[in-house]
């Protein structure tokens, strides 16, 4: 091979090089506007309309529209007037301007009565990191269970991990029978009724659990409440996937053109 012949090779190497560097760098400047983002629901920032039963919320700016739709069904003739409602009745010992989506209850008819809420994530990938606490779940002339927890996302029914505290028990944690239940008195104000609850990477859209008495605990004879706190995710980052697909051939094209060069 003569002088030139060398020279037009190195040449042609190091455009191929430097093409490769070029596309890893458009690589990252693309796939930067697509990383995940965290978001949080804080009762301290937005308004619950006093007895609604479905409202949503526009809480981010990078996710066009309502971002979390709220509905609460089953038995909610129940709920007393103006309720849920957000409020400070329940703070969880988080100090007293604290708020929380109280779901207060004129109390069940019987322990087979129940209200559901329902989260909704309206983002096109779903959201992953999905977590929250309910405070005040104990137990007086009635006992408070929360259960029937799901995380569901794209055909797949996702268990949740529940913390619970002094004043409730845990039942089947991480399985999609995963419960809490009171098992004594707590102050409206204290930690002793909470519960924690974390869907880890799960990847999901909707998250629903249902809120009554426990089975077998008898018709409450008192009014009852839970308190729903602020709910914290992260949005699945979304990829083009026109982009993806030109990024892949382009790859591909020049991988292939390097292989020609390397075999010459």
């Amino acid at each position: 091979m003569d002088g030139q012949a060398k020279l037009l090779m190195n040449f042609t190497r190091d455009i191929l090089k430097n093409g490769f560097l070029l596309l890893a760098a458009l690589l990252a400047v693309l796939l930067c506007p697509f990383q995940a983002k965290a978001a949080t629901l804080d009762w301290n920032n937005v308004d619950w309309t006093a007895g609604s039963l479905s409202q949503s919320f526009e809480i981010d700016s990078g996710n066009p529209g309502n971002d979390i739709t709220i509905t609460i069904t089953g038995n909610t003739s129940r709920f007393n007037t103006n309720y849920p409602d957000d409020n400070t009745n329940l703070t969880g010992g988080l100090g007293s301007s604290e708020q929380s989506l109280q779901l207060y209850m004129n109390k069940f008819a019987n322990d087979t009565e129940f209200v559901t809420v329902t989260i909704t994530f309206n983002y096109a990938a779903g959201v992953d990191h999905v977590n929250f606490s309910i405070f005040d779940i104990d137990n007086g002339t009635f006992v408070d269970q929360i259960r029937n927890i799901k995380g569901i996302g794209f055909g797949v029914t996702n268990a949740v991990w529940l913390t619970g505290s002094s004043g409730n028990t845990v039942t089947s944690n991480n399985t999609l029978n995963a419960s809490v239940t009171g098992t004594s008195s707590s102050n409206d104000t204290n930690s002793t009724g909470n519960a924690f609850f974390n869907f880890g990477n799960s990847k999901i859209t909707t998250v629903s659990f249902d809120y009554g008495s426990a089975p077998g605990s008898g018709t409450p004879s008192t009014v009852q409440w839970v308190g729903f706190h602020d709910f914290r995710y992260r949005s699945v980052p979304e990829v083009n996937p026109a982009l993806a697909a030109l990024m892949v051939c382009g790859l591909a094209i020049g991988v292939r053109a390097w292989r020609r060069t390397k075999a010459a």
